[in-house]
């Protein structure tokens, strides 16, 4: 997946602009980290590269 194809999806989840997309490793799944916001909070969303699978999302505080 490629990272306008990850950040186009992952701001399905927020209002703002993407903030930060970085591509991570962990447990050897490779994925798009993207960040922005929503509603004044900062939100995550996890985008596993291989699959285009939505994997986590995160609003913080």
């Amino acid at each position: 997946m490629t990272l306008e194809a990850a950040q186009k999806k992952a701001q399905h989840y927020f209002d703002g602009d993407v903030l930060e997309a970085t591509l991570e490793k962990d447990d050897g799944v490779v994925y798009w980290e993207i960040e922005g916001h929503q509603k004044h909070q900062k939100m995550q969303v996890k985008i596993d590269a291989t699959t285009g699978e939505v994997v986590d999302t995160e609003l913080d505080d």
